[in-house]
């Protein structure tokens, strides 16, 4: 039990303290076959904010193939961009200010 508590409150706390993007819509997907990687693009940049300070403004949200899981966020990156809704993402800056390493995506 405490092996799964000490699970759980690591990957919530990621979670947390991982930088989000502000919320906007997926005007474009992008896979790249040969680094197995996956884009999201909006129209314009996506803005990350820490506070009211800007981090970053990457062009690309980028779900690399260490992500687990990066087939589901494709999934629920399609549907919002079917239905028309924002996304946020969760993550951090790259070294390349044009990326974003996402690892977690809200829709709403």
């Amino acid at each position: 039990m405490k092996i799964l508590f000490l699970i759980m409150f690591l990957v919530f706390s990621n979670v947390v303290n991982a930088d989000q993007t502000s919320w906007a819509k997926i005007r474009q997907m992008n896979y790249s076959a040969t680094a197995d990687f996956l884009f999201f693009i909006t129209t314009g940049k996506w803005e990350v904010k820490s506070g009211d300070n800007i981090t970053c403004e990457p062009t690309y949200i980028q779900v690399t193939k260490s992500v687990l899981g990066r087939d589901k966020m494709l999934s629920i990156g399609l549907a919002a961009h079917m239905a028309g809704k924002e996304v946020m993402f969760h993550g951090e800056c790259g070294s390349n200010i044009n990326y974003f390493e996402a690892t977690y995506i809200v829709i709403r």
